[in-house]
């Protein structure tokens, strides 16, 4: 023991300082420098090795295999192939969510970076706008590589590397430690949640652009507000909306209420023919809601976006009224944008019911 050398242990500390410093001495251009982002997102977030994945990929698989016929058969929803499943740790799940989301960001918040960079401005204003905002998004990056169970990735230009759902290993192991749960399938219940996102993305063909420009209305609001106001950080850009945006809020919040409580009623579906299901159930349904997307928390910091669990909780309550009422099934013929139910609906299924019986 006594030749064996202790790994100096890493001022975390001065690492992120130190990145975020270097914001000011990189070439004058403007938007997000996402290579310190990725180097925020890595400091702040302690990497897990995965141990023995060579069977975890295996086991992902063949689950696959068993989950999507059952989610095909309650929903009656459409997909075309297998899930590709890419089973990760932290930082490759960082530097693979950097690249989905790169292309949106560059897109959008390309208007605003402009208004930043007006005449008017100093170079210092200039700087350390860049520098603050990259160093947010790094630092969020790293908040939810540390929180995300299972993510799949939908990305505004579909690809050969698009249709991928991510598996965070270490975390669910972390998980399953923290509840107790190393002797439950709490894997299964992951994957059906998530699979359940690949099917609405895919039968619900017209979701994908729908999402996305819901989000190009965020920047398109901003950019307006932007004008008179000045920005210096992401959260003030929720200072910056008026009454106007509260339409736009409320399509947001009962589009993420609906996906994510379809996917949460499909996964307790599933999970009622899999073991351990009244012990999982219970973990699930008060649960805190750490599982999220960086689209999900970047719009929770831009617009004041509060998706509480309550409100994912009416997602789900949303579903199960439909079930009883028509059927799970009867969800799989919303077919345009107009057909989902709204904000007040979301609380008050009985009114999607008559608007749409």
């Amino acid at each position: 023991m006594s030749g064996e050398k202790i790994p100096k242990k890493r001022n975390q500390r001065a690492d992120l300082l130190s990145n975020v410093a270097l914001n000011f001495f990189l070439p004058e251009e403007p938007g997000i420098n996402w290579d310190i982002a990725n180097a925020l997102a890595f400091d702040s977030s302690p990497n897990i090795e995965i141990k023995d994945i060579g069977s975890k990929r295996e086991f992902y698989q063949q689950a696959v295999g068993v989950l999507e016929p059952l989610i095909k058969d309650f929903t009656l929803m459409k997909s075309s192939g297998n899930a590709n499943i890419i089973v990760t740790e932290r930082h490759t799940w960082i530097v693979n969510t950097t690249e989905s989301i790169k292309e949106l960001f560059d897109e959008l918040f390309m208007p605003i970076w402009h208004l930043i960079e007006s005449p008017k401005s100093s170079r210092l204003v200039k700087k350390g706008s860049r520098a603050l905002i990259t160093s947010e998004l790094g630092l969020l990056l790293g908040f939810i590589s540390q929180k995300v169970l299972g993510q799949y990735d939908v990305r505004m230009t579909p690809n050969k590397t698009d249709d991928v759902l991510f598996i965070v290993e270490p975390n669910i192991a972390v998980k399953e430690r923290e509840l107790g749960l190393e002797d439950a399938p709490l894997r299964l219940w992951i994957l059906a949640h998530e699979l359940t996102h690949r099917f609405q993305f895919q039968h619900y063909k017209w979701l994908r652009e729908y999402y996305f420009d819901l989000i190009r209305e965020v920047a398109i609001t901003v950019k307006k507000k932007l004008k008179k106001d000045k920005l210096t950080t992401l959260s003030t850009l929720s200072m910056l909306l008026d009454k106007e945006s509260r339409d736009l809020l409320a399509k947001i919040q009962a589009l993420m209420s609906f996906i994510e409580g379809h996917a949460d009623f499909v996964m307790q579906k599933v999970g009622a023919i899999l073991p351990e299901y009244e012990r999982l159930k219970d973990v699930f349904s008060r649960r805190p809601r750490e599982n999220t997307t960086v689209m999900k928390k970047l719009l929770e910091k831009i617009i004041g976006l509060d998706m509480k669990i309550n409100q994912y909780k009416q997602g789900f309550a949303f579903v199960k009224t439909i079930d009883e009422t028509w059927g799970l099934s009867s969800l799989s013929e919303i077919d345009s944008p107009e057909k989902l139910p709204t904000f007040e609906e979301i609380s008050a299924p009985q009114k999607w019911i008559k608007r749409l019986g």
